[in-house]
């Protein structure tokens, strides 16, 4: 029989009650201990695949060039092979203010529906997926719209409903825990000079009268997600860049002269062929022969200690 509408309120109040303080820090770290182990570091390169969401449109070249990293990873959380079920999951915040969420969710991505809500079951949005882990046990989700205002992280609860299943049950994960640095990056974000993030390479673009490398996207998701890099004390400028032997980018060839330039999330380095005429053709092949070098960005943070991210993954 179906239920009626006061019957499935009182049902989901019934159940969030229960649920409330369900995710401990304890039992969030032994799924991190179990499914995580040797996922990322420090002073490797990143290996996980970034997914377009809020900010699709800058995403879009990070994306594409970095599919292959997400397959080289060791399975996040689910290295036996089974399937993640609801009763699995977790999730944990990163920063929320009056207008802007962001979260991890670690469970079962595909066929689920993923949602906020208050303890009285009130919606409060969509999210969308930024970044995802491995084989999508863990992601990371935001809100640019989370109308967070006269709320805070004790009653707000992720919602996630499986699709797959005829019943179509629904789980509710309180978010009154917060990740930390070590735990974001060895689920595999990126954390320069405190802040959490995620450093993405695009995808190289040759014309005729030179070739633009991968553009180094940064994105970051507390409370520097609506920064720009021109206004982050110098951040953009503690990136630089090398070939796998150390020799610097703009001294790789004598043929080309490079040019960098910091935009909004991403920097950009162009390299211009001395040679006047329009040759597409040679342009190419100067950007395979870059290709083949290996070139990365090293990060240098202000404590002096570095990071290194490829400007290639996966090769």
């Amino acid at each position: 029989m179906k239920k009626t509408r006061n019957q499935e309120q009182a049902g989901r109040r019934s159940h969030l009650k229960k649920l409330r303080g369900r995710v401990t820090v304890s039992a969030f770290l032994l799924l991190m201990s179990i499914g995580l182990a040797g996922c990322g570091s420090n002073s490797s390169s990143p290996s996980a695949s970034g997914t377009a969401g809020s900010k699709a449109n800058e995403q879009a070249q990070a994306d594409t060039s970095t599919e292959s990293q997400a397959e080289a990873q060791t399975d996040a959380g689910n290295e036996d092979g089974q399937e993640l079920t609801l009763a699995d999951g977790a999730a944990k915040l990163i920063y929320m203010d009056d207008a802007y969420i962001s979260l991890m969710y670690y469970g079962p991505y595909e066929d689920t529906g993923k949602h906020l809500e208050d303890k009285n079951g009130e919606s409060l949005g969509s999210l969308f997926r930024e970044w995802t882990a491995g084989n999508e046990a863990w992601g990371l989700f935001t809100s640019e719209e989370f109308p967070g205002e006269g709320h805070s992280a004790d009653d707000v609860l992720l919602s996630v409903t499986d699709y797959s299943v005829s019943s179509e049950p629904e789980e509710f994960y309180p978010l009154t825990e917060t990740l930390t640095e070590e735990e974001a990056e060895t689920i595999g974000l990126d954390v320069l000079e405190g802040h959490i993030g995620k450093v993405l390479a695009g995808e190289a673009h040759c014309d005729g009268h030179g070739f633009e490398a991968p553009r180094l996207y940064i994105f970051f998701y507390d409370e520097y997600h609506d920064e720009i890099l021109m206004d982050m004390d110098g951040l953009a400028d503690r990136f630089s860049f090398y070939t796998e032997d150390g020799t610097p980018l703009e001294e790789w060839s004598e043929d080309c002269t490079m040019e960098r330039e910091t935009k909004r999330d991403y920097i950009s380095l162009y390299f211009k062929n001395k040679d006047k005429d329009y040759n597409a053709e040679a342009n190419e092949a100067m950007c395979e022969e870059f290709r083949a070098l290996k070139p990365y960005a090293l990060y240098t943070a202000k404590d002096g200690t570095t990071k290194q991210f490829p400007l290639f993954p996966g090769e």
